[in-house]
């Protein structure tokens, strides 16, 4: 059963003759939640490591990326769950003062040497330093100023990017004080690295294949201690290097430094995470107080160099086995465990890390579906995000509402979870990383069952066929979708835009709706050739009364973006369209379907018909969707919306 479609929507009042009274202010959010305090669910979550309790068990530490919400922890339960160490939460973990920061900028060690944990955090003016002030229990800490260059004042970054440098303290030069190692990330990216001449935009930033601006780098900076244990004083930092070249380890985007002994030699060694693999420089012996680094091994995961997600915390650790374990931070926090300490760079698969009663929320940039995706007769989520995966959360409410959903499981094409990345796209090398998946779930070839059209960063909208059932969903990828006769012509949209599916024009078919590279609405009907074949016409743009088109997307880094869904919103027996403003504004634009002339599909907007309240943290920072629901199935439509940074919302009418 999908929600908006209206012959499949149960008790609604239209349905009876009688119009419900549309709310369109919408007040009071509820983030959603498992709602059984017992599932187990993998999460958005960190990865530091630390046993923040004293009990023996290393926990988990850490914020989200970029999320102003004080660092939680979990506490290792001690259980295991498929083999792997499971987790629930401890509570706030009394780390910093900052209210908006990075999980990977905080690295606890022992700064001072006076066998007591210390905290270093980055932050826009350098590095905060934080001592534990407890000695048995859960660990709390507090703020003892800021770290102080050998030159006099705060030691500063080394380098400036878009997000500040994440770090790492160990006596890497073997003088017997802590240093401070310094990852950056992002440098380039705010300055220098979107075209300045004449923008991104369709059809812009590349030439013959060629990003037209600069690449986005990070490096690897040693801040030697200079001063003494209890009074550390720090050079302003040298770049580290690799031997026999004295190359400069760099990496496109994002370097963060993680020092372990890989192959139990007795020196650390470090790696090196980038934003798609991790990288292992061993320590082959020191050159006056300078460690020496050979030229790097890839760790290989289940026999492949590449990550699955985008990394944002590393942490590695020998386990009581004798085994390395990294874990992974950031859309979903992740493990792996070293195969054989004989081959010190083969780990095996990137697992999701159990948590019991996990917060509901996977990955950024939030979008979801509300769809009966299994055909039981409860509204199910299928949802996207900024990595390009896809997620089925089941809804196990047994009165089918908000209350209680199951683990996500990953929805797969062709017997592969649809992972939706690297790909050109027009904001640079510097996004192929994140796929942007943006799914809608509706009977595209009118067989009955659901199949899956998906926006993405590429610039068009992709085809997964349904060739299973409605309630055993079996999707195989057909594509982009393609308009004109015969095999036609992929459809061109804006990137990182949710289509909208529906029929618009009353003859009975779903049609298309999505946003041009101009930013401008555009509407693709659905027809039958003389054969009978469904077809999907050329883009037209609908029409207000006055015969002018809608631009509903902005223009540079804020072109496309769009979220549309198709849906009945006032009751009146036509399918009306509802679009995500531009960045900034609050209101979701609201087209009203006056029906077809001459062949043009006639649109009134409202700006102000649909209004979301009372999310203040941070709310629609890309975007402000609305995803239309009747999950307490009184006819009339309460709202979901997904967020930047992973949670999903429900507004009750």
């Amino acid at each position: 059963m999908n929600v908006r479609s209206s012959f499949l929507l149960p008790f609604t009042l239209s349905a009876f003759g009688v119009v419900a009274e549309q709310p369109g202010l919408f007040e009071k959010p509820v983030r959603l939640v498992y709602g059984d305090p017992q599932t187990i669910a993998p999460m958005m979550g960190p990865a530091m490591t630390v046993d923040w309790d004293r009990d023996g068990l290393l926990d988990l530490v850490g914020r989200n990326h970029w999320w102003p919400e004080p660092p939680k922890w979990w506490r290792n339960t001690g259980e295991k769950h498929d083999g792997m160490p499971l987790f629930e939460l401890g509570g706030l973990a009394d780390l910093d003062d900052q209210k908006y920061g990075d999980p990977s900028c905080t690295m606890i060690g022992d700064l001072d040497r006076d066998g007591v944990a210390d905290a270093v955090l980055g932050n826009a003016s350098g590095y905060q330093w934080f001592a534990d002030v407890t000695t048995q229990g859960v660990r709390r800490f507090e703020k003892r100023g800021m770290l102080q260059a050998a030159l006099g004042g705060n030691l500063p970054h080394p380098q400036k990017g878009e997000e500040v440098p994440c770090c790492w303290l160990t006596d890497f030069d073997g003088d017997g004080r802590t240093d401070l190692l310094a990852g950056t990330r992002s440098v380039g990216l705010a300055e220098r690295y979107l075209p300045q001449t004449n923008g991104i935009g369709f059809g812009k930033g590349w030439r013959d294949g060629t990003w037209l601006a600069r690449d986005v780098t990070a490096t690897i900076w040693l801040h030697r201690n200079v001063g003494d244990n209890q009074n550390p004083k720090f050079t302003h930092g040298s770049l580290v290097r690799t031997e026999p070249a004295g190359r400069a380890i760099t990496f496109f985007d994002r370097a963060e430094p993680v020092v372990a002994d890989f192959d139990e030699d007795g020196v650390p060694d470090l790696l090196v995470g980038t934003i798609d693999r991790a990288v292992v420089f061993l320590n082959i012996g020191r050159d006056g107080l300078t460690p020496r680094l050979d030229g790097g091994h890839a760790l290989t995961f289940d026999g492949k160099e590449g990550l699955p997600y985008q990394n944002r915390t590393f942490y590695a650790f020998r386990d009581s086995d004798g085994l390395m374990r990294l874990r992974l931070g950031g859309p979903i926090a992740s493990e792996a465990v070293q195969l054989d300490k004989k081959n010190p760079f083969a780990f095996g698969p990137v697992r999701p890390i159990p948590f019991r009663n996990a917060e509901l929320r996977m990955d950024d940039m939030t979008v979801p579906d509300a769809v009966d995706w299994d055909g039981d007769g409860k509204i199910d989520l299928i949802v996207g995000g900024q990595d390009g995966w896809i997620l089925f959360y089941k809804n196990v409410d047994p009165a089918g509402g908000p209350g209680r959903w199951a683990a996500p499981v990953w929805v797969q094409a062709d017997g592969r979870p649809i992972s939706l990345y690297r790909k050109e796209c027009l904001q640079g090398p510097v996004e192929w990383m994140w796929g942007h998946s943006n799914p809608t779930v509706e009977d595209w070839d009118a067989d009955g069952d659901l199949d899956l059209i998906c926006g993405s960063m590429i610039e068009t909208f992709l085809w997964f066929e349904n060739i299973g059932t409605r309630t055993k969903p079996n999707l195989t990828a057909r594509g982009p979708l393609r308009c004109g006769d015969g095999k036609g012509e992929p459809v061109s949209a804006a990137w990182r835009t949710r289509p909208g599916v529906g029929d618009l024009d009353g003859d009975g078919l779903p049609d298309l709706v999505g946003a041009n590279g101009e930013g401008r609405l555009c509407w693709w009907r659905r027809y039958r050739d003389p054969a009978g074949d469904l077809r999907l016409a050329p883009a037209a743009t609908p029409l207000s009364s006055e015969g002018e088109p809608f631009v509903i997307t902005g223009d540079w880094r804020h072109t496309g973006r769009a979220k549309i869904v198709v849906c009945d919103w006032d009751h009146d027996g036509k399918k009306d369209i509802i679009c995500s403003p531009v960045i900034n504004v609050k209101d979701q634009y609201f087209f009203k379907n006056e029906g077809t002339r001459d062949g043009k599909l006639l649109l009134q907007r409202d700006d102000h018909r649909i209004k979301l309240r009372n999310v203040n943290f941070p709310a629609f920072v890309h975007y402000q969707m609305c995803e239309p629901v009747d999950l307490d199935r009184d006819g009339t439509w309460e709202v979901l919306a997904g967020f930047d940074r992973g949670y999903i919302y429900y507004w009750d009418d």
